[in-house]
């Protein structure tokens, strides 16, 4: 595919409802490990930074959509304490390119604490522009009144995966499966497990050895904020060796599965 130049823009506007009050802080901007951050606002739960940042990007555009971008919220270090970090949101640039004019506007997005197993509600709360463009394209200025109300995104939803069986894994072209004395194995009998990731969050089912039928029969749960930023799941089947190296990969959108209709 041919490379091109692409443009992501993000503006932190403010932040509301941090469960650590009085906190000084800070927003780190980070998309393929290129990195920005705010100054830092003291001694609030409710900070205003109003700060812009540009990423550019020289490359394909199936490259492109599977690059994510982590907006965290910091607590800066000091001299008796080590830096902190409050929550965080990520997204698929894929889910930004699904919104009208490629951008969120204004928009309220739920902090999530990295470090807790179990979910338990936002930490706080981001209010952002995230707009991707072309090299030489202007953002458009959405017409009309611009929803500000927080509420919507505090409700929390379940993503619930059964996986049964894979029938008949085949042997990659690159795959090659030796036994001992270095004579290639007619029969594939991988050993793999299945992996979901969705919005920088991931399970995975039980490893089944040796064998290219594998039953799983395992239920998978993923819980996010509703509706969610990120629109998109990434089913792995991966192979149980050294890289955990992936056999094949599907991409499920929210929408085949989720409608805001009322039905």
């Amino acid at each position: 595919m041919t490379e091109k130049h692409f443009i992501v823009t993000v503006t932190v506007l403010e932040g509301r409802h941090y469960i650590w009050k009085d906190m000084s802080s800070a927003v780190i901007v980070n998309i393929d490990n290129k990195k920005k951050c705010t100054d830092i606002v003291r001694d609030t739960d409710c900070p205003f930074y109003n700060e812009y940042f540009v990423f550019e990007f020289y490359t394909t555009e199936e490259k492109f959509i599977e690059k994510y971008l982590t907006i965290t919220v910091i607590q800066p270090k000091c001299f008796f304490r080590k830096r902190k970090i409050l929550g965080n949101i990520k997204l698929d640039i894929a889910t930004i390119l699904k919104q009208k004019d490629c951008q969120f506007y204004h928009k309220w997005a739920a902090l999530c604490s990295p470090k807790l197993e179990v979910y338990s509600g936002p930490t706080g709360y981001l209010k952002l522009d995230i707009c991707v463009l072309s090299k030489g394209q202007s953002a458009k200025l959405p017409l009309g009144v611009v929803n500000d109300n927080i509420e919507g995104e505090k409700q929390q939803a379940q993503y619930i995966f059964e996986i049964y069986n894979i029938k008949n894994l085949q042997k990659k072209s690159n795959e090659f499966i030796y036994d001992k004395s270095g004579s290639a194995q007619s029969d594939y009998q991988p050993s793999t497990f299945v992996e979901i990731t969705f919005a920088g969050s991931s399970v995975k089912t039980g490893i089944q050895k040796n064998n290219s039928n594998p039953v799983f029969n395992e239920r998978l749960v993923l819980t996010d904020m509703f509706p969610p930023l990120c629109q998109r799941f990434r089913i792995d089947i991966r192979n149980d060796d050294f890289k955990k190296s992936i056999h094949s990969t599907h991409f499920l959108n929210l929408d085949n599965i989720s409608s805001d209709t009322v039905e």
